[in-house]
Order: structure tokens, then C-alpha cells, then sequence
């Protein structure tokens, strides 16, 4: 679809390991570094897609997200990464993680940008079953609109507050961004959503019980062809109980429908994509257990449109990233939003020093 709207395609970048294994140093490939600073880690899964945009290496690059993968490299290099709603750009061809979670969906500079690659490639698929059969709206419309009047934000503070407290500069910049926002018209209330906890548990057991279902074969015949971290993490599938897995389904829906009820009447929510700025390369262990967990695997639950941007810098030059969470098939709000803030936030002009 990109190759044929005009886009010229200049070739494939590095990734975590079937979209699970990284950062790993194990694999064929060596890791992305974050162009910011190349002692620090980009994220993943979609981690080239990150830092080639960030480095201005292209002008965009296609991730895929599990439970973040194309949000948080975007979070974690500066950048706008849009993970659409379930069903509403085709996964065909891509290789699976989980069938009933994985999105695919652009990182790009700006927000306008992605909302240019969304028109091009979001549509009904025959060659994907959870494709959506829905209306396509003019996106790059959407962001006409300078100002946030008649729009109302909500905002789960427990979330980075208590369940996972983000860093104080995460804090800051996030707190900032809210102030900009209600500047720009927007109606800011607090909300309060089940415990993130709860939502990462579920994922959690939906995502390693379908990974390992489509890598089982290959994991009993060829297991050493697999990097330690890809290898560690696919089989710990192997371990659920199908009574859990089904548990953990039957939980999916009681969340995404509280989630849609305690939405009702707002646009849109609002929290940090993730706790903290980039660590170092490969330090990510607090990020996939119940330490540092992140905010963004919710919306892969749900399945609702979640766009990462950036909203500032710490001390250290390192990027800080703002999540904006729509309605289900509500890009238009979302990217509407994302947009209002960039204009009038002066991120975009920051660029990288490349060595």
C-alpha cells in the first residue's frame, strides 16, 4: 500500500527477536541504539523503526505492538508512534506474536505524518481475520482544528501515581503537557481505571500463551536456533494452564468494558507512555517484570487507538513521552489532540546531535 501510494522504500531495519527477544546481543544482528545517545536503549520491539526515524534516517517506519512495541520506541526516541484499533490496519504478512493483541501502525517525526501513513494503509484486509470492515475517515482533516475546545480528556493518575510511580522529570513533563492542553481548550478530569496491575497480568498470560502456540513446533525442534531472551520468554507459554488462559480471556472483556464505561463521556485519556527516560542499552529487566512495568500494554487489551509523542527532555538530553488513548476506531481524536499539542510545544525542532 505504501510502495503504491508513492512512498519510496529504502529497506528493512533491526528488531527484537520475533518481536519478544530483545535487546539481545546473541542474535545475527547487533541491537539499535538510540540516537540520542548510543549508550542507551531504543525499546522495542520495533527498536530500528525508532531509531531511524529519530536519527532522520527515513521519514517514517512501519512497527508492530504487542504491548507496546511500536509506542514505546517511539516514547524512548522522540518520536510520534500511533498503534491504530484492533482490526483497523492489516497485518498480513507480518510475522505473529499474538494473534488476538498484536497492532501494526507507523513511527513517524510528527503526528501529521503519521496521520498521512494512516490514510494510505489503514482498510480492510481479506488476507488478515481480525481485519475491520469499517469506514475510512480523512485523517490529515482531522488536524485542521488548531484548538482542543468541546474535548474532554480523562486522566487515570493512579496508573503512574501508585501502581508504577513514574520518575520525577516523567512527572514534570507530563503535568506540563496537561497545563498546555487545557490551554488549548481542553476539558482535564481525573478517572480512575482498574489497577494497571491487573491489565498487565492479563496480557501477560494472553500474549505468552499465544506465542508459544505459534512457536511451538519450531521451540521443541530447533530451540538453540532461537537467542536466549526470545527463547526464555516464548517458553514460558508452555507453562499455562488452558483453564488460565481462558481466565484470562473472560478478564480481557470485564477490562475492556470497564475501561469503555469509565470513558463514557470523555474523548480520550491521557497518561505517560512510559515510567522512565531510556536506560542503558540492554538494562530493561525492571521493564518486563512487575518493577517498572510500563502504561501502554492496557490499550493493547482493549484494543483502542494509542498514540505515543513526545513532551520534553531530562537533564540528561533524553526524550519524555505523553500517551494519548482514544475510543476504539477514533484515530481522528486522537491524532487530532496529538497534533494541537505538538503545535504548540517546541519538541519537534529538537533533533539529535549524531556522531
Amino acid at each position: 500500500m505504501l510502495k503504491e501510494a508513492g512512498a519510496v522504500l529504502l529497506g528493512k531495519l533491526t528488531t527484537w527477536e520475533f518481536a519478544i527477544g530483545g535487546t539481545a546481543f546473541d542474535t545475527p544482528f547487533p541491537p539499535a541504539r538510540n540516537p540520542w545517545n548510543i549508550d542507551h536503549d531504543p525499546a522495542g520491539s520495533s527498536s530500528g523503526s525508532g531509531a531511524a526515524v529519530a536519527a532522520g534516517l527515513c521519514a517514517m517506519a512501519m512497527g508492530s505492538d504487542t504491548g507496546g512495541s511500536i509506542r514505546w520506541p517511539a516514547a524512548w526516541c522522540g518520536l510520534a508512534g500511533l498503534k491504530p484499533t484492533y482490526g483497523r490496519v492489516s497485518r498480513a504478512g507480518i510475522m505473529p506474536l499474538s494473534f488476538s493483541l498484536d497492532h501494526a501502525g507507523p513511527l513517524t517525526w510528527t503526528v501529521e505524518d503519521a496521520a498521512m501513513v494512516l490514510q494510505v494503509i489503514a482498510g480492510h484486509d481479506p488476507g488478515d481475520p481480525a481485519s475491520a470492515n469499517r469506514p475510512i475517515p480523512d485523517y490529515r482533516a482531522s488536524l485542521v482544528a488548531s484548538d482542543l475546545h468541546g474535548v474532554r480528556i480523562g486522566i487515570p493518575r493512579a496508573m503512574f501515581e501508585r501502581d508504577c510511580v513514574a520518575s520525577e522529570p516523567m512527572l514534570t513533563a507530563f503535568n506540563e503537557s496537561v497545563d498546555v492542553l487545557r490551554q488549548l481548550g481542553a476539558g482535564v478530569v481525573d478517572i480512575e481505571l482498574p489497577p494497571l496491575a491487573l491489565y498487565n497480568a492479563t496480557a501477560f498470560l494472553i500474549a505468552r500463551s499465544e506465542g508459544f502456540a505459534i512457536h511451538e513446533k519450531t521451540l521443541r525442534d530447533r530451540p538453540r536456533d532461537y537467542g536466549a531472551l526470545a527463547r526464555d520468554r516464548l517458553m514460558i507459554g508452555a507453562y499455562i494452564r488452558a483453564s488460565h488462559a481462558i481466565q484470562a480471556m473472560r478478564r480481557r472483556l470485564i477490562l475492556a468494558e470497564t475501561t469503555t464505561a469509565v470513558m463514557s463521556g470523555l474523548n480520550a485519556i491521557l497518561l505517560p507512555t512510559a515510567p522512565d527516560p531510556a536506560p542503558r542499552l540492554g538494562e530493561l529487566a525492571p521493564y518486563f517484570g512487575n518493577q517498572r512495568p510500563t502504561y501502554m500494554r492496557p490499550f493493547n487489551l482493549t484494543g483502542q487507538p494509542a498514540l505515543s509523542v513526545c513532551n520534553g527532555f531530562d537533564e540528561a538530553g533524553l526524550p519524555l513521552s505523553l500517551q494519548i488513548v482514544g475510543h476504539c476506531f477514533d484515530e481522528t481524536t486522537v491524532l487530532r489532540i496529538g497534533n494541537a499539542y505538538e503545535r504548540a510545544t517546541p519538541w519537534r525542532a529538537r533533533r539529535p546531535q549524531l556522531q
